[in-house]
This record gives C-alpha cells, sequence and structure tokens, in this order.
C-alpha cells in the first residue's frame, strides 16, 4: 500500500461515522419498502447492515455506496421477516392445533 492509499484509507475511515449517520436515512426509506417504518427490530436490523456494508464496500467493484448499502439493508431486513416467520411454532392443546405467534 502506498502512502497516498494509506491516507485515503485513515481519511475513509475518519468520515465512517458521519456517512453513517447520513446514510441512517436509506435505512428508513427500505423499511417503508417493506412497511417495517415503524418497527424498532427491523430498523436495528438495518442499521447494523448499514455498518456491515460500510466496511465491506470496496469502490473498485463498480457499484455505489448508496446502492450496496440498500442492497445489505434490503437482505438484513428480508431476513429478519423470515426469522420472525420461522418462529411461529404448532402445538396440540386439548385435541386442536394452537399457533403460539412471538410476542411483537
Amino acid at each position: 500500500m502506498t502512502a497516498t492509499e494509506a491516507r485515503m484509507a485513515r481519511h475513509c475511515n475518519a468520515q465512517r461515522p458521519r456517512t453513517l449517520i447520513a446514510e441512517l436515512s436509506l435505512v428508513r426509506k427500505v423499511a417503508s419498502r417493506f412497511g417495517l417504518h415503524k418497527d424498532e427490530d427491523a430498523l436495528q436490523e438495518g442499521a447494523m447492515a448499514l455498518v456491515k456494508a460500510s466496511h465491506r464496500f470496496d469502490p473498485s467493484k463498480g457499484a455505489s455506496p448508496q446502492s450496496f448499502a440498500w442492497s445489505c439493508i434490503a437482505n438484513a431486513m428480508r431476513d429478519e421477516l423470515a426469522r420472525r416467520k420461522s418462529r411461529r411454532r404448532w402445538i396440540p392443546v386439548g385435541g386442536m392445533d394452537v399457533e403460539l405467534l412471538p410476542a411483537s
């Protein structure tokens, strides 16, 4: 790594917290597309996905940071919805099947 690349990497790492705060609105936009704009768990999953996306982003791949973050956030929210759906359990109660739903 050259001195210029090292300086740019330090600058990007220093700018990361400000960039993440600025992109939190992107998390809300993605959540609203899924109808989860008031769901704190989904927003938290999206925020964690945004942090992971900021660390994994590689500008040499040609994608814009926003589109990469959008796809990471959307995938995290889809995973959260899938986890919720898989938490449903059926148990037999007195000859009837009863579905237990997770607390909301």
